[in-house]
């Protein structure tokens, strides 16, 4: 067990043995260099959580009953059987949808279940709760653990003394980063002045500690081991699934109707003036009037009223949709969310749906104007679902793993 004060080179001195870190003096001679390496930080691939403990090159000589064993021991079985896809939840992205425990608990199963015959672990159990971390130490560190029935020498770096009593040998590291004490914890305790000595801990509360370290082993190795799969049947996860219409008739009947029928009003009239403008001037290059001038102000005045209300349609559907339409849906979302926890992002659904208004009024003059396109739009809808549905498995993903 590797102890000293934060920041006092525990990390350095298990990262030389590792050999990524250069000896810049002395001699570090290591017979078997293959090792497995466990650092604070968890290190976890995008892929399930089986194979994060024994590795996409471990798939094909998998031992199952071995894989189940350091499962428990480590205590991810509760974890696993809350999941609904088992060990074979993905972890997501640097392992985004997993909890800080629960990352390092992996990590320590993948380095457990290597059976190395040297293992590093960095402090490993900090991100633990304290029973949590007496029960992965006892089942895996202990004397009963896992690692002492493999025969594995382990090396713990740790700024948490509680458990030095059950190390073989201890080093303690100063703050230079120089050896001060080594030996068992016997022997530091009754070194005066020393790093364990100065703990202050009674061997009452040691014998104590003692008697409860293979506890948690025990009870998990009276429980009869499986070697079938700990994964349950695959099961659908609804609210993943694309349900589009029902997002948005629910945004909808926030809006009510009679908002919704004087919006697409302006835009009904905005829209099919703008359209109108252009058929107007069309009549105007066509007619008599145009070859002589005549009735100019007539052709001018039309246009710009055309202009004037086409241009006021728009500012009263722009205002209508910001002052009116999209406070009273988010007043109703919002009221919607303080009971219900709503998983959609408000910002989306108040920028985003109230520009389909928009796009329905202008589909609905094109077709008036050029009846032919009409044709084309049940294949343009279709592409159209296409799109959309791929779009937004592949948003929600990345959204999730955000």
């Amino acid at each position: 067990m590797i102890v000293g004060a934060v920041g006092s080179g525990k990390s350095t001195f298990l990262r030389g043995i590792a050999g990524e870190t250069p000896v810049l003096e002395g001699e570090l001679f290591i017979k078997n260099p293959d090792l497995a390496f466990c650092e604070q930080t968890s290190w976890l691939t995008n892929t399930s959580i089986r194979e994060n403990i024994i590795g996409k090159d471990l798939l094909s000589v998998f031992d199952a009953q071995w894989y189940h064993t350091v499962v428990r021991a480590c205590g991810l079985e509760p974890d696993l059987k809350r999941m609904p896809a088992g060990d074979e939840t993905l972890v997501g992205s640097k392992g985004a949808k997993l909890s800080g425990g629960q990352k390092q608990r992996i990590a320590i199963a993948r380095a457990v279940y290597a059976r190395k015959h040297i293992a590093c672990f960095d402090d490993v159990l900090s991100g633990l709760d304290n029973a949590t971390a007496q029960l992965v130490f006892n089942n895996v560190f202990g004397p009963a653990g896992l690692l002492r029935q493999l025969g594995c020498t382990t090396f713990l770096a740790t700024h948490n003394v509680h458990h030095s009593p059950q190390a073989d040998l201890i080093i303690v590291l100063g703050d230079d980063g120089q050896v001060l004490e080594q030996g068992s914890y016997t022997q530091l305790r009754s070194h005066a002045g020393g790093y364990i000595h100065n703990l202050g801990m009674q061997s009452r509360q040691m014998d104590e500690l003692a008697e409860t370290v293979d506890l948690g082993y025990r009870q998990s190795q009276s429980r009869n081991i499986t070697t079938g799969s700990m994964s349950p049947s695959p099961t659908t996860d609804g609210s993943r699934q694309a349900n589009d219409l029902a997002v948005y008739k629910y945004y909808f009947s926030s809006l009510g109707g009679l908002r919704v029928a004087i919006l697409l009003l302006f835009l009904i009239v905005n829209t099919g003036i703008d359209g109108f403008r252009y058929v107007r001037v069309n009549i105007w290059s066509s007619s008599s009037d145009s070859a002589s001038n005549s009735r100019l102000g007539y052709w001018l005045g039309l246009y710009a009223a055309l202009a004037v209300i086409e241009a006021s349609a728009l500012i009263f559907s722009v205002f209508w949709t910001w002052v009116i339409i999209v406070p009273a849906a988010s007043k109703n979302l919002h009221s919607i969310v303080l009971r219900a926890c709503m998983s959609q992002d408000m910002r989306l659904v108040d920028m985003i749906l109230p520009q389909f208004f928009g796009a329905f009024a202008q589909v609905a003059v094109v077709i008036a104007s050029l009846p032919y396109l009409a044709a084309a739009l049940p294949v343009l809808i279709f592409v159209l679902v296409l799109v959309q549905r791929f779009y937004l498995r592949t948003s929600r993903q990345l959204r999730l793993l955000e």
